[in-house]
């Protein structure tokens, strides 16, 4: 039986091991990682596969390095759990099949007889060694949402950085920032004590409510996509998104004053537009009086780069006296045209290799060197 002593200690390896390979990998506190070519880099294949219960897994067999996501989940979701395998790698583990137990909830307790209690009902034929798992959900974590990247983005939303007060509107917006999944960010947050391990009981919300929530009450077409949220006072705001996420302007207005906001750009070349329309509301929320907000509700239907443009002004006057400008980049998927697979530059790098060498991480799979881990 592994002690919670051990867990602890597993625990504070695989967060200093994150640290570390962030300050190897030079990293950006500014932007958030991109894990699919930190992986790629590092010489490891990635494949995308439905997997049943599966998140995913990591196997490193005679110098060779493979991790399968499971392509059925949401792109948040298997980014999170490619952290967790890279971590798995990073730390020299040999292989770990991982179930929604160790990417969602390894860390999600408070307390070690809860921990040994979730622990005491999981064979080691499940998930391996729990110190393992406790490892690399500790760097994935940590790897993803460093303490400085999270008191950044906190900052820079206009929370107070110890105790922001969240709701699961606003954890959810800020899992958007990291490219986490909902549940993985409560954990985190949890984890650096930003939230108590109590909060993370009233936070348990399922995302697509959320997104509801965002989109005005219409559920998005695609399940498993993303709403981005955008407001009056985001002047100038990048957006990485991926096919079939949707972008949401919400913009007050006063109509009676003559000013209201205009799109500026109506053809896309990766976005299509949902609806657009005002709705009046006065300060108690009632559909009267003079207020408004005007929504304007956007697709992403193709990967390419889209400019939205709104401004805040009279009709008959050439300055706005506010502007709000989204660049908008629409990623393709991981896997190129393809369902599953490769990632798509590994693809290419197959292709172009020749002969597929036996003997890799799954088989059909050209053998590459594993770069050293220190």
């Amino acid at each position: 039986m592994t002690s919670w002593r051990q867990l602890q200690a597993a625990t504070r390896e695989g967060s200093l091991a994150a640290q570390r390979a962030r300050r190897r990998l030079g990293l950006s506190l500014e932007r958030r990682v991109d894990v699919f070519s930190v992986i790629e880099a590092e010489g490891i294949w990635l494949m995308f596969q439905p997997l049943r219960s599966l998140f995913g897994f990591y196997r490193r067999l005679s110098g060779v390095a493979g991790i399968v996501i499971n392509a059925n989940h949401p792109a948040s979701l298997q980014r999170y759990t490619a952290a967790h395998e890279y971590g798995h790698h990073v730390l020299g583990h040999g292989f770990s099949l991982d179930e929604v137990r160790h990417i969602d909830g390894a860390r999600g307790v408070d307390e070690a007889r809860e921990f040994e209690e979730a622990l005491a009902v999981r064979s080691p034929a499940e998930g391996g060694d729990p110190r393992h798992e406790a490892a690399a959900q500790a760097f994935a974590g940590t790897f993803l949402m460093p303490i400085q990247v999270v008191n950044r983005v906190l900052l820079a939303r206009g929370f107070d950085r110890d105790r922001p007060q969240l709701g699961p509107v606003d954890v959810y917006e800020l899992s958007l920032e990291f490219g986490t999944s909902y549940q993985a960010t409560v954990t985190q947050l949890a984890v650096l004590e930003k939230i108590t391990w109590a909060e993370t009981r009233t936070l348990r919300f399922l995302p697509i409510g959320i997104k509801t929530t965002l989109a005005a009450g219409r559920r998005p077409q695609d399940a498993r996509a993303d709403v981005w949220l955008v407001r009056d006072t985001d002047t100038e705001r990048d957006l990485p998104v991926r096919v079939n996420d949707e972008i949401v302007l919400r913009l007050p207005e006063i109509p009676s004053s003559g000013y209201v906001w205009t799109l500026r750009h109506i053809q896309f070349a990766s976005l299509e537009m949902v609806d657009e329309v005002t709705e009046a509301v006065n300060d108690e929320g009632d559909r009267h009086g003079d207020s408004a907000i005007r929504r304007v509700h956007l697709r992403a239907i193709s990967p390419g780069v889209d400019d939205i443009a709104v401004v805040l002004r009279r009709p008959w006057e050439d300055e706005p006296v506010r502007r709000v400008v989204v660049h908008v980049h629409v990623a393709r998927e991981p896997t190129g045209d393809a369902a599953s697979g490769l990632i798509w530059s590994q693809q290419v790098q197959r292709t172009l290799g020749g002969n597929v060498t036996e003997g890799g991480p799954w088989p059909a799979v050209r053998r590459r060197p594993v770069p050293s881990r220190r």
